[in-house]
């Protein structure tokens, strides 16, 4: 037998019976011979390689890194790489890339990193939604507003009739998602509308500064900081200002990490999902990459997670 005939039944391509498939097959395992993946992207002109886009900044963050091992698992059971690639790459850079195709996380308005891939030809993958409305070859979302609306509804439930948000700009579709939903609960309640903007990737003393505003407002009995890590800073800003964490005012997050669990009170959290969010953009650009991508949308659940800083009556 030829090896062009062994490689073709090995690959499934060829044409050839089912039983010298299945022949071929298990001569193949009873030498204990694997495919080679190398080989393999080389037959087929690609480099068995997928990008993973981050925002500026991140790598610090503990969504994006739950995030980055899920795409990294879910590439790998494919037979592809994952490599991180610069989010402030030139656009002569970014073309170059020896991928074949780009999954790019939180894209923002304007994206130029998607302008860049697009103009390129690279097939790309979102995870949330490309704020230009564009859907490329898939997107990867969390479920948001129902998220946010379980959180507020659950500071309410709590007791909480003046609730303050802390989110960056409405430039993602993460942050218009929740941000929306805050204004529609404060419109439905008649109740006042808190809401201070941050940037997207805020510090601790960012948001300790942004709580410090809040609470000059008189009657504030509830907030929520929506950056990964920040609502670690506006319990120390409560704490300083001589609030008691839940009795006198409720806190919670909008990004859940082993931070706001080893807060002191621990911190009820919007737990986001990241590594499902990851491996399923990894599995949706792989389908894609070898046509046979049936549904280009995915929804990753989001879990409210109540802990000791939002439990009063409890």
């Amino acid at each position: 037998m030829s090896v062009t005939t062994v490689s073709a039944a090995l690959s499934g391509s060829g044409r050839m019976g089912a039983q010298t498939r299945q022949r071929v097959a298990a001569a193949a395992a009873g030498l204990g011979y694997s495919p080679s993946p190398s080989a393999r992207h080389l037959r087929t002109a690609r480099t068995g390689t997928i990008g993973l886009c981050l925002p500026d900044q991140v790598l610090a963050l503990e969504y994006y890194m739950h995030l980055a091992f899920g795409a990294a698992e879910a590439a790998m059971s494919q037979g592809l790489s994952l490599t991180l690639v610069p989010a402030q790459s030139s656009r002569k850079t970014l073309a170059a890339m020896p991928v074949d195709g780009m999954i790019v996380v939180d894209p923002v308005q304007d994206d130029a990193t998607i302008a860049a891939l697009v103009d390129a030809g690279f097939p790309i993958v979102t995870c949330e939604d490309d704020p230009s409305g564009a859907l490329h070859s898939g997107a990867v979302t969390g479920d948001h507003r129902y998220g946010a609306k379980e959180l507020l509804e659950h500071l309410a439930g709590e007791g909480a009739r003046s609730i303050a948000m802390i989110a960056p700009p409405a430039t993602s579709s993460w942050s218009a998602a929740v941000r929306s939903e805050y204004q529609q609960f404060c419109r439905a309640r008649d109740a006042p509308d808190l809401l201070v903007s941050v940037p997207f990737v805020s510090t601790i003393s960012t948001v300790r500064t942004a709580t410090h505003e809040i609470l000059d407002h008189p009657g504030v009995d509830a907030i929520v900081a929506m950056p990964d890590g920040g609502a670690a800073g506006a319990l120390q800003a409560a704490t300083a200002r001589g609030y008691r964490v839940p009795l006198d005012l409720l806190i919670a997050a909008g990004v859940d990490s082993t931070l706001m669990e080893l807060s002191a009170p621990p911190i009820t959290a919007l737990d986001l999902n990241p590594r499902q969010m990851g491996a399923e953009a990894a599995v949706m650009l792989g389908a894609a990459l070898d046509g046979r991508l049936q549904e280009n949308r995915a929804i990753v659940p989001v879990v409210l997670r109540q802990r000791a800083s939002t439990l009063r009556t409890s």
